[in-house]
């Protein structure tokens, strides 16, 4: 059982979880927390992630622009990141490492 997130505040209005989990590499698994404010409070994600290794969440100190995780809810965990398309287009390619949380982006051409 995960613990709750003590890191939830009840203003914000976004909150998605997606799994960070490879078992040819570990027996342990990541829950990446994603949770944004209103335009009333910023506009902002603010990331958490929870170590069944370690049994404790931790929050991200960066925060990441609002628009970058419209898609977060898709995205897929792959090659040591969670990996998500910016729009249906998919021009643009975010990745956030869960090891060391920074998000990155990339333009890509799907063929």
């Amino acid at each position: 059982m995960i613990p709750q997130c003590p890191y939830v505040n009840r203003t914000w209005c976004v909150h998605t979880l997606r799994m960070a989990f490879d078992p040819s590499k570990s027996p342990h698994y990541k829950v990446v927390y994603a949770s944004g404010v209103d335009q009333h409070y910023g506009s902002s994600i603010h990331i958490k992630i929870y170590s069944s290794e370690t049994g404790k969440w931790s929050e991200c100190d960066a925060r990441f622009n609002h628009k970058s995780f419209d898609n977060f809810g898709l995205g897929i965990y792959w090659n040591d990141g969670l990996h998500w398309l910016a729009s249906a287009k998919g021009d643009l390619n975010y990745k956030l490492d869960v090891e060391d949380p920074h998000l990155r982006s990339r333009l890509i051409t799907l063929r």
